[in-house]
């Protein structure tokens, strides 16, 4: 991996490519699932394809050699291609990697050679805990990584402010990283609420003869799966209110609120950069604008969380 301004890659240094890697097949896998859509909750055996495209290029840079990329030594920088297995969230993922060496492309005007990687993963998990593992990869990898960061704050008069513009990421950003991280983790417990809900799915009539009454001594087993759905129920009501409260822009102050309401809840908001327009990508939508954007759709999120509440019976 290269250095950055003479700083080796590391904790409080530059993020090396192994992080930059992890980063982006959770983010591509969450991409392409998102413009998919979303899965019901009790699905679990939904899958997706992923491919995406990244280039190297520069004197001395190795990021792209065929070792680096998961080609392995003996492949080729310019058509080398290999086909390998690799577990996601305890499946079998069959992922292509291809290397190519691109001389000359249209708008390419300094005629520099560059290396483009492509991977292709076949059969990516695509459910709501899949997914959720993914976005655990994104902050866990930032936070564990806790590479150094430098901001530059707009001169413009309605621009957000970052309130800190240099440090280490884990410590400027460290009540943000610990509220997405329990965000996840809350989400988590909720859509694992919903297997205990499918598992006690009550298709037979009241009682289980022929419509008779029901007995409490002889109908055991039909009054347990009630009350386990019950109990899991008001675990998910509690657990929905959480996930919407915690990003909730009423409920914050100072710093995280700040990073909230000036960045995290901006998306297709008007721009502040003093061009026309707005900024982000528009709701439903994934486009290139919307990870750099900090689209998270806040409020969008809230409401959505608030309507289900409201109205649990009818969602899956």
């Amino acid at each position: 991996t290269c250095s950055l301004n003479r700083y080796s890659p590391g904790y409080y240094g530059p993020m090396g490519i192994d992080n930059f890697k992890k980063l982006n097949e959770a983010y591509q896998i969450l991409q392409a699932a998102l413009k998919k859509g979303l899965p019901a909750l009790k699905e679990s055996n939904g899958t997706v394809n992923v491919t995406y495209t990244y280039t190297c290029s520069g004197e001395g840079n190795t990021n792209c050699n065929p070792s680096v990329v998961g080609l392995g030594s003996d492949e080729k920088r310019n058509g080398g291609t290999v086909t390998k297995t690799q577990t996601i969230d305890g499946k079998q993922v069959n992922t292509t990697i291809s290397s190519k060496v691109v001389d000359s492309t249209q708008g390419n005007t300094q005629h520099v050679s560059y290396t483009e990687i492509t991977n292709k993963l076949d059969g990516v998990p695509d459910s709501a805990q899949a997914l959720l593992a993914q976005a655990s990869t994104l902050i866990n990898t930032i936070n564990d990584a806790c590479p150094y960061f430098h901001a530059n704050n707009s001169s413009e008069a309605n621009a957000p402010k970052f309130t800190t513009t240099t440090g280490k990421i884990c410590g400027a950003f460290k009540d943000e990283i610990s509220a997405i991280q329990k965000m996840i983790t809350d989400a988590q417990d909720l859509v694992n609420q919903t297997s205990v809900i499918n598992n006690n799915e009550q298709n037979a009539q009241v009682g289980g003869n022929n419509g008779k009454p029901f007995n409490p001594f002889t109908d055991v087993s039909f009054a347990q799966g009630m009350l386990a759905n019950a109990s899991a129920q008001a675990k998910m009501l509690n657990l929905a209110h959480q996930v919407g409260q915690t990003i909730n822009p009423e409920n914050l102050t100072g710093n995280f609120k700040n990073f909230v309401t000036g960045f995290l809840a901006t998306c297709n908001n008007p721009s502040t950069s003093g061009a026309s327009g707005t900024q982000g990508s528009p709701p439903g939508t994934v486009t290139t604008q919307t990870f750099a954007s900090g689209c998270a759709y806040v409020g969008q999120t809230i409401t959505n969380l608030e309507n289900s509440i409201a109205h649990f019976g009818t969602q899956e």
